[in-house]
């Protein structure tokens, strides 16, 4: 039995929707934001994770679970690369965003999970 509240920024596998990770994008280097993995999905025949663009950032970022904060360890909490993203402007600014000015439609994309991450798509259904 799990012990509650559930820490939503711990690392956990096999990797779960709901849970904390964050990108980082390949020219830069720096941790991205943090966001929450949606879900797993089966995506051009590959397991893939989908969560916001705003999160995910760029194509080809690395994703990783919980976070890296800068961690000398980041190889363990790597669990895959950013494979695409929805085509939208992003929001000019959170007060665009609040006084209801929206720059586009979709605010999605999704990670291709590497070989050894363990997901939610191997738990067998019930």
């Amino acid at each position: 039995m799990e012990d509650y509240p559930i820490q939503l920024d711990a690392q956990i596998r096999p990797v779960p929707g709901g849970y904390q990770i964050q990108s980082v994008p390949p020219i830069s280097g720096t941790p991205g934001l943090a966001g929450t993995l949606g879900a797993t999905i089966i995506w051009d025949n590959n397991v893939a994770g989908i969560s916001n663009q705003h999160i995910l950032e760029s194509k080809n970022a690395q994703v990783f679970q919980p976070n890296i904060a800068n961690s000398p360890e980041r190889d363990k909490f790597l669990i895959g690369t950013v494979g695409g993203l929805s085509w939208n402007q992003r929001y000019a600014d959170l007060g665009t965003l609040l006084q209801g000015g929206v720059m586009g439609m979709y605010d999605f994309g999704w990670f291709r999970f590497n070989d050894t991450t363990p997901t939610t798509y191997q738990i067998p259904h019930l």
